[in-house]
């Protein structure tokens, strides 16, 4: 089943500096609204609904997509665990990437052409859906595209790297040096800066509160 076209990419156009604020997913504030909303009117169990759609809490299931495991891109498959691995410590251990083989999981990391799904001037991109159904029980689910660029591991890493970025609520941002601006191979990226990681945190933090006290 296909997701919503609710989508973010990376492409590979140079980017202008603008404001260092790092801006979330417009949704993520609005759902932890309705959350405050909810709890004032002493509706938890809706309130918990709400936060279960911004994903897990403490622990992210992650998979490979069927396709994306075969021998030849081994390379790329050491370069999305590494890349999560990289979330996970600048993050401090709070939050978790569990690989899984079988069964449901949050992410699902599937490599692909150029063709089809991407512009011709993207490299990855990302799309979710936050509402369960019959044939996804999972209250999110993020499902993860990155293009396979031959011999251009660099650019690989950054956009999975930028890609877990918006699965963990980050917007684009317009500022070169960092992880959620566009891909500069004059500008390696190899991990999400401080303000980035302070941004996710701050959000999960402020979610985590609001669930503490709905389940009280």
């Amino acid at each position: 089943m296909l997701l919503p076209a609710i989508v973010l990419a990376v492409t590979t156009q140079g980017a202008q500096a603008t404001s260092p604020t790092i801006p979330l997913l417009a949704e993520i504030p609005v759902i932890l609204k309705k959350a405050e909303d909810a709890l004032a009117r002493g509706a938890q169990k809706e309130a918990l609904t709400q936060l279960d759609s911004l994903g897990p809490e403490a622990t992210y299931r992650v998979a490979f997509a069927p396709g994306s495991q075969s021998g030849g891109l081994a390379w790329a498959r050491k370069i999305a665990v590494r890349s999560f691995l990289t979330w996970q410590t600048r993050l401090g251990q709070e939050l978790r990437f569990e690989w899984v083989e079988k069964g449901p999981a949050e992410i699902t990391l599937q490599f692909i052409g150029r063709t089809g799904i991407l512009r011709s001037d993207q490299v990855g991109l990302t799309r979710w859906n936050r509402k369960p159904n019959e044939t996804n029980p999972l209250p999110y689910r993020a499902e993860v595209l990155v293009a396979i660029v031959p011999k251009d591991a660099a650019r690989v890493e950054h956009t999975i790297l930028h890609e877990i970025g918006h699965a963990l609520g980050l917007d684009h941002v317009e500022q070169p040096g960092m992880l959620m601006s566009s891909f500069n191979p004059t500008i390696p990226i190899t991990e999400p800066t401080l303000a980035e990681v302070q941004a996710v945190r701050e959000w999960r933090e402020k979610a985590r509160a609001l669930r503490a006290k709905a389940i009280l």
